[in-house]
């Protein structure tokens, strides 16, 4: 009777060990004729493995360091049994919660590259907005200082539109034309980026939701 029920537990890890083996090639490799071909390979070394452990366990004369020696490789057997028989049944279990919370990570990370992109943009309208307040400053000074030399305030302090008046007044005309240029491609480009940072935010918004859904999800699944 004792090795009848010997007997049984082996053959009955063999059985679990088959088909938690069988399950997770199936997983990989999508065929069945691979995954009983493996899984059989499998339970018969986990059969091997069981029916050693099973076979040695009995006390045995002799240093207590050797018994001790004994005893633990048998746990680590066991351990090592169990751990392979567990883990593709534990995958399986816990394959949807395991699933989102590769999304949400997935998800999040998703989150923080829009939140980058959307700084570098921010950044870059930053820049073209100095640009443009630089070039109209330059266009600034130079139509003060032709009105000034027309008023006779600055400059050679002639009043009247002579020479040195209509070379400064030339300098305002190109400055002025250069400035509504670069205010055309600024306003352009600015605008283009805030586009894509309203795009971006409104995805991010999505994802937060996603997020939140999933977390939910995964604590009904806790319950």
């Amino acid at each position: 009777m004792k090795f009848l029920l010997f007997c049984t537990f082996i053959l009955f890890t063999a059985f679990l060990a088959f088909i938690s083996g069988s399950y997770a090639l199936y997983t990989i490799f999508k065929s069945r004729e691979i995954a009983i071909a493996i899984g059989l390979v499998y339970a018969l070394m986990i059969f091997t493995l069981d029916r050693s452990i099973v076979s040695t366990t009995r006390k045995e004369k002799g240093r207590n360091w050797q018994q001790f020696m004994n005893a633990l490789v048998r746990i680590l057997k066991a351990a090592f049994i169990a751990l392979v028989i567990t883990m593709p049944l534990e995958t399986k279990i816990f394959q949807s919660a395991i699933a989102r919370q590769i999304a949400e990570e997935n998800t999040i990370a998703a989150i923080k590259a829009h939140e980058k992109f959307v700084l570098l943009l921010e950044q870059e309208n930053q820049k073209l907005e100095t640009e443009l307040k630089a070039e109209q400053q330059r266009r600034d000074v130079a139509y003060k200082e032709s009105r000034e030399e027309n008023e006779g305030t600055n400059g050679t302090l002639k009043t009247g539109k002579g020479p040195v008046y209509a070379e400064k007044r030339q300098e305002f005309e190109t400055r002025n034309s250069r400035f509504m240029e670069v205010e055309r491609r600024i306003n352009q480009q600015i605008t283009k980026n805030r586009q894509k940072i309203q795009k971006l935010e409104a995805d991010k918004d999505k994802q937060y939701q996603s997020i939140r859904q999933m977390r939910i999800q995964l604590a009904s699944l806790s319950r």
